[in-house]
């Protein structure tokens, strides 16, 4: 679904917990893909953090907005906003750990 690669494959989600008491205590973050794990890392599993949900309702919401596009037969191509709802949809799918069984 995602065309941004996930923050953390999925065979690496089982090791990738929190170090002991939550602490990042002494590491170097060396590049962004490194900066995109510890995100992700950080918001699984959080009050404030994103849901498959969440990615799913994004995407629900673009397709009502093509969905009204369509009917007014404007026969415009996808508004900005689809796009930006589609695009922050593959950004919190890039976070999420993978669907259980895929």
């Amino acid at each position: 679904m995602s065309k941004i690669e996930p923050a953390i494959p999925p065979e690496e989600w089982s090791t990738a917990g929190r170090p002991p008491h939550g602490a990042y205590v002494g590491f170097t973050v060396e590049d962004d893909r490194t900066w995109h794990r510890v995100a992700a890392v950080a918001l699984h599993g959080q009050s404030f953090g994103f849901t498959r949900e969440d990615a799913e309702k994004l995407g629900i919401m673009r397709l009502y907005l093509m969905a009204g596009a369509s009917m007014a037969g404007s026969g415009a191509p996808p508004s900005r906003y689809a796009i930006w709802l589609d695009s922050l949809a593959d950004r919190i799918a890039a976070l999420l750990p993978p669907v259980e069984g895929k």
